[in-house]
């Protein structure tokens, strides 16, 4: 019998196809992308297209909750070459889970030493050409997530767009109306 946290990830990825919004995507910044290698591979976290349309390079950041500064060059957004298979991943519920957890009162502190580092120059470049904080906060939890499980690595495919703080992730036919699911406004 399968667990719900099984019935959830089966859920959860059902409407994945490779037509543009409905595409798994990796959204990496240009020292991620350059540790990619050649050509990128995909590992880690992953999330749908469409919550993206829309967004700049830092909201994008803080959305998914990514390390603050990560994204404040561009942030390139990449699809991979195939879906991923339900045995590659793992349902990480959304991005309000840093690394798929409840940001606690230990995930807090960690965070808030991490932003002191920051404030005095330490610990700054980690996987980064520009300064960041080496902690993961709480993004949205409106954006789901999922992970490729360890050592497991995918090909990327087309990059679909390369955002900036002024041009924001757009859709297919050019528009940059952000997703709004449910009716319920825009991914915040």
């Amino acid at each position: 019998m399968a667990t719900l946290m099984e019935l959830a990830l089966h859920s959860s990825i059902r409407h994945w196809s490779d037509r543009p919004g409905m595409r798994p995507v990796k959204v990496l910044s240009p020292a991620a992308l350059n540790h990619a290698g050649q050509p990128p591979m995909i590992a880690g976290y992953i999330t749908q297209e469409k919550y993206l349309f829309g967004l700049t390079a830092p909201q994008i950041e803080r959305v998914l909750g990514l390390r603050a500064g990560e994204l404040a060059q561009m942030a390139h957004v990449l699809a991979l070459s195939r879906l991923p298979d339900v045995s590659e991943i793992d349902f990480r519920l959304s991005a309000v889970f840093p690394d798929g957890r409840p940001f606690d009162a230990a995930e807090l502190a960690a965070h808030l030493r991490a932003r002191e580092d920051y404030r005095q120059g330490l610990n700054l470049y980690d996987r980064s050409m520009v300064p960041v904080v080496q902690s993961y906060p709480p993004g949205s939890a409106m954006v789901p997530q999922w992970c490729l499980k360890p050592g497991m690595r995918i090909p990327a495919g087309t990059q679909i767009a390369t955002v900036t703080a002024q041009f924001a992730f757009p859709r297919a036919n050019g528009s940059i109306e952000p997703y709004t699911p449910h009716n319920r406004g825009p991914i915040r």
